[in-house]
């Protein structure tokens, strides 16, 4: 058990998440051509 942070599982799930909410948002943006990200400066 880590002394700090949280357990090892729960970060790769959490990068898991991560990337999977970043490539479903860059999905929807290209889908629906309303250009969320680059007015938001991700792109």
């Amino acid at each position: 058990m880590p002394k700090y942070g949280f357990h090892q599982s729960t970060e790769l799930i959490n990068g898991r998440l991560a990337m999977l909410a970043f490539i479903l948002s860059l999905f929807i943006e290209f889908i629906t051509e309303q250009k969320i990200l680059h007015f938001l400066k991700f792109l």
